[in-house]
């Protein structure tokens, strides 16, 4: 994580082992930091270079988890078309039950639920989820265009760029 970038010797102890609480990941004592001998334009610097190499390593695992997630779900769609091809090999020779000392293939009984159509479905019968959530750009329109949204308001945040 820290190769991407040249940072100075003082500041790397602190980056490669901070103080973290090991629930939330976040950095909780930063008086060593405060203590390394060095201009405040260094230490910004230092930080963030370090900021840089921490979003390239959230991207770089977001990247990752959506990978895993398309081999996960290949895998899932391999294993159900091959249980599909089992079923259909056992229906075939008529086996309900196969025993290796690798393996034990049997059926179980179970029952479900086929809706064939819900529109004939009596409502205590239907869940209904209402799900609401604020139009937060529809809002800001509004108040920027001058309509008084109550419990919104448009505020102005300071947000920190690093490039």
């Amino acid at each position: 994580m820290l190769s991407l970038y040249e940072i100075s010797e003082k500041f790397r102890s602190f980056f490669e082992n901070p103080p973290i609480d090991e629930e939330t990941g976040e950095i909780t004592d930063y008086d060593a930091l405060d203590a390394i001998d060095a201009s405040f334009d260094e230490k910004a610097e230092s930080v963030a270079c370090f900021i840089k190499s921490l979003q390239y390593e959230a991207s770089a695992l977001k990247n990752e988890e959506t990978s895993l997630e398309l081999r996960r779900k290949r895998i899932e769609r391999k294993q159900e078309s091959m249980t599909k091809y089992l079923i259909s090999c056992m229906d075939a020779v008529q086996k309900e039950k196969v025993s290796t000392p690798r393996c034990a293939i049997s059926f179980r009984k179970s029952k479900a639920v086929n809706i064939f159509d819900e529109n004939k479905l009596p409502d205590e019968f239907i869940k209904v989820v209402e799900k609401r959530s604020p139009d937060k750009a529809e809002i800001k329109k509004a108040i920027l265009s001058g309509i008084a949204v109550p419990g919104a308001e448009v505020v102005e945040n300071r947000n920190l760029q690093i490039k």
